[in-house]
Order: structure tokens, then sequence, then C-alpha cells
């Protein structure tokens, strides 16, 4: 569980990311879930997947009826208040990932915003 003197930050889609994961859905008719851990290669990059079974160790920080956003209970956020982490998308990317949308040529990214 995270500690309780680091709040959790807010997490919101991009219209891009947003437009991607309504696709990805659609072509899989399944929930979706969006993974942020500690990865053995990508750090906290998100990983999309469907049909995944989550671990214990993880919180749903956001979701809605497309997807769910899982992050690792490792993973701390000293700043959480004081910025809000941007789920964004990056176009022609090369499919070298485990992570769904690489299949669509894109690669879900973290992007930290100063709350103003």
């Amino acid at each position: 569980m995270l500690p309780d003197t680091h709040p959790l930050p807010q997490f919101v889609f991009t219209k891009p990311a947003r437009e991607l994961i309504d696709r990805i859905y659609h072509d899989y008719q399944s929930p979706l879930v969006l993974m942020i851990a500690n990865g053995c290669c990508e750090s906290t990059a998100p990983y999309l997947y469907a049909n995944y079974l989550v671990s214990e160790e993880t919180r749903v920080v956001w979701e809605d009826h497309q997807v769910a956003v899982h992050l690792s209970n490792h993973l701390v956020f000293p700043d959480g208040s004081r910025f809000r982490q941007v789920i964004d998308v990056e176009p022609n990317v090369l499919g070298d990932s485990f992570s769904i949308e690489t299949d669509y040529g894109s690669r879900l990214v973290l992007r930290r915003e100063q709350i103003s």
C-alpha cells in the first residue's frame, strides 16, 4: 500500500491517447488494463493489456467502462498533489513492446504536468 504521506496524483488522458484506447477497445471488445509499475526494461512506461489478471500488488487510480489504470503499490509520487500524470500517445513507434498499442504503431507514455 502507498504511504499516506504521499498523495496519489491525478491521472488524465490526452485526446489522442483516449482515441487510441477507444479504437483498441472497439477491436478487442474486452475491458483493458493499463498497468503502471516498475518494469524490467522501460521502468514506469504504461503497458496496455486485454484480459489481464491484475495482482493484488496494485491499486486502481482511474477507470471507466473501457480501461482501468492500475498503479503498482510500490510506486510513490512524493509530489502527487502538485503534478498530474498525463497518459499520452507517441505515434509511429516500432512495435518492440508487449503493450497492445504497439500493434497500432503507437506507444502510450506517461508525462508529468504541473497543476496550476
